[in-house]
């Protein structure tokens, strides 16, 4: 098996050559070609596998991001024949990979004007679907992190006219948790521009706030929407989440969600952009997540309270 171009910034080293190994007994070719997909994530790898006309999806974790691994995996078994995820092809507990089918060409980010409008019509159905799965795990110190994140951001001229994290914590913190995807962004919702739509990516699922990932998807500027459109599919999502027994949110929570959101994703692609010399791993849209999502919080709290 051999490997594309590997990423400066992968750590993994000979884990690499393990890989190898072990996929190409998996398929029974050892001329099997994995090539590497550029990620701004620094725990695991992601890579395309050929072995002749056949093609998978592969992800691998790093040693400590073992329950992010287990995680991910657990998400899949539980959905399988749903037609709801790709389908899983083979796990690997020893090397914390996994494979599944290839999933649709397109992300929901590549789509615009009617296409993508006629795919958000589906967006409220997709995210039901995805709740009540086996995600579990608590996050116990996530309010303590947000702070920090909080004060890390407090020079953007946006922090000023968001809520303090106390006022955020105040507003969500009666707000049941349940199972939620975690990461319910455009990269992560794949179509192939027929109007199907399927979720990836759930080493995040666990117990959470379904309107945080609202606010995740409708204020996502990797999304070519108007304002008002942001604002209707987030009330159509959270009209529908509330129809399967989730209490309907009030818009001032909703945009505590949106500011908890926001700071985090913020705070997460500015540290990205320090660490990285290279030219932002060649991810363009890095930039306008560190930034923009601020931008849509601050409008949205403005506009509730």
């Amino acid at each position: 098996m051999t490997f594309g171009s590997v990423p400066a910034q992968v750590p993994f080293g000979a884990w690499l050559g393990d890989i190898a190994d072990v996929v190409s007994m998996w398929t029974g070719d050892v001329s099997v070609n994995a090539d590497l997909l550029k990620t701004h994530r620094r725990d695991h790898l992601l890579a395309v596998v050929t072995s002749g006309n056949q093609k998978w999806f592969a992800k691998g974790f790093a040693p400590d991001a073992k329950e992010d691994f287990e995680n991910e995996v657990a998400a899949y078994v539980h959905f399988a024949g749903q037609a709801l995820t790709p389908e899983l092809a083979y796990v690997n507990e020893d090397l914390l990979f996994f494979v599944t089918e290839i999933g649709p060409p397109l992300k929901l980010s590549d789509l615009e004007g009617a296409e993508l409008r006629e795919h958000l019509a589906k967006i409220p159905h997709l995210y039901i679907q995805s709740l009540g799965g086996p995600g579990c795990r608590e996050r116990p110190g996530e309010y303590a992190s947000f702070e920090n994140k909080h004060r890390s951001l407090s020079e953007h001229q946006s922090m000023q006219m968001l809520p303090s994290p106390a006022r955020v914590k105040s507003l969500v913190s009666s707000l049941p948790r349940i199972p939620v995807h975690g990461d319910f962004q455009p990269a992560n919702i794949l179509t192939d521009g027929d109007g199907t739509l399927v979720l990836v990516d759930f080493e995040s699922y666990g117990k959470g706030l379904p309107a945080v990932d609202v606010a995740r998807l409708a204020c996502n500027p990797l999304l070519e929407l108007e304002w008002d459109e942001r604002q209707e599919l987030a009330r159509s999502m959270l009209a529908a989440i509330s129809q399967v027994g989730y209490p309907l949110v009030t818009d001032e929570q909703y945009a505590a969600c949106c500011a908890y959101w926001a700071i985090c994703c913020s705070a997460f692609f500015s540290r990205v952009i320090e660490r990285d010399s290279s030219p932002l791993n060649g991810i363009s849209d890095i930039s306008a997540l560190a930034g923009v999502p601020l931008e849509f919080a601050a409008k949205l709290w403005n506009e509730s309270v």
